[in-house]
């Protein structure tokens, strides 16, 4: 059950280091780029949807789970590499 779910955690690190940051750091870049007036460019009554929708795009730019070592994709990647090598090629 533990390294169930500690393998889940691995497989999606990304989303939850980058759901996390946009929490944390979201309130902070906000008043950070508010030196800029970007009325001009975004109504501020829209500025949280395109806040929220900066994390959700920087999350989205990983569209699949991390492959793990014991995953098939991993062991085949490996296996070419050692034929590669073996055979004088660089693969």
């Amino acid at each position: 059950m533990i390294k169930e779910l500690f393998n889940h955690a691995k497989r999606w690190r990304t989303w939850i280091v980058n759901v996390l940051f946009g929490i944390i750091i979201t309130p902070d870049l906000v008043f950070a780029l508010l030196g800029f007036d970007w009325s001009t460019i975004v109504p501020p009554k829209y500025m949280p949807f395109v806040t929220i929708a900066v994390v959700i795009l920087n999350v989205w730019m990983r569209p699949r789970p991390a492959v793990l070592a014991h995953d098939p994709e991993a062991q085949v990647s490996k296996l070419r590499k050692e034929v590669g090598e073996y055979q004088g090629e660089n693969v």
